[in-house]
């Protein structure tokens, strides 16, 4: 980890397409660079990340136009999502020396997390999956549907220059089978996939024994831990009701931040 200015920077070595080996080298190396890097200071690890987002800061006017042409978005809706990519990044800067608090991060055996990301959003939902992922002091495997991957790549070499080569790899949905993913990883975050992609890993990873996070409503009832169903899910959908069909007594009070806000509760 170094984050100094000037250097050559660093290429992004790929396998060979037909070698069918190159997600257990990016998995590889992600767990060799995550030793050291989960040894680093947290403050460090804080600091390292925002060498990251300063360095796509830089290439940002490159970045929006990735974003624009591989999503078809707007200048506008391009610049909100390298600006909104670049906000994550310093917020888990932040996180990282405070993750301690929650039981995340302490001291353990070094994790790999395999990230799969949608086709729709190729660098926000990235960062987003990532930045907690190095924050904690782990290595990542970026999953991403083929063709998506040069806003990501960008990342990926920013990690790399910034941080620690290898710390931060990234693959084809093409050459990252679920089952193959879920024996090469700690754990598969899905949260951010497209659905068919995301049952896939899921189910792969179960079957596989190897732990996974998706979003509650993508896991089917019969997958669910047993707090998760009956009298619990009955509580977490009451929880989910819209505040006006509430009872005038479990409404919510809005903050106020100023002697002049009407009382709207």
């Amino acid at each position: 980890m170094s984050g100094a200015r000037g250097r050559v920077p660093v290429p992004l070595v790929r396998p060979s397409a037909g070698d069918g080996q190159e997600l257990l080298l990016a998995a590889g190396a992600a767990l060799r660079a995550a030793r050291a890097w989960r040894a680093t200071a947290p403050v460090r690890r804080g600091r390292a990340l925002l060498a990251v987002a300063a360095a796509l800061e830089q290439r940002r006017a490159e970045l929006v136009d990735e974003v624009r042409r591989q999503q078809g978005a707007r200048v506008s809706e391009a610049l909100g999502a390298v600006d909104a990519a670049l906000d994550e990044l310093v917020r888990w800067a932040g996180w990282a020396d405070k993750l301690h608090l929650l039981g995340v991060g302490r001291p353990g055996p070094a994790a790999v997390v395999g990230v799969v990301v949608p086709r729709s959003d190729v660098l926000l939902a990235p960062v987003r999956a990532v930045a907690p992922v190095l924050a904690a002091g782990a290595g990542a495997v970026l999953v991403r549907p083929a063709g998506t991957g040069t806003a990501a790549d960008a990342l990926v070499r920013a990690v790399a220059e910034e941080v620690s080569p290898g710390l931060l790899g990234a693959v084809d949905t093409a050459r990252a089978a679920p089952r193959e993913l879920a024996a090469a990883v700690e754990l598969v975050d899905v949260r951010w996939a497209d659905p068919g992609d995301a049952a896939a890993y899921r189910t792969a990873a179960a079957a596989a024994g190897c732990p996974v996070v998706a979003l509650h409503d993508e896991v089917p009832a019969e997958e669910r831990l047993p707090e998760e169903t009956g009298d619990a899910a009955a509580e977490d959908a009451t929880d989910r009701r819209r505040p006006e069909d509430l009872p005038d007594a479990e409404r919510v009070r809005p903050f106020r931040t100023g002697p002049d806000l009407p009382d709207t509760a």
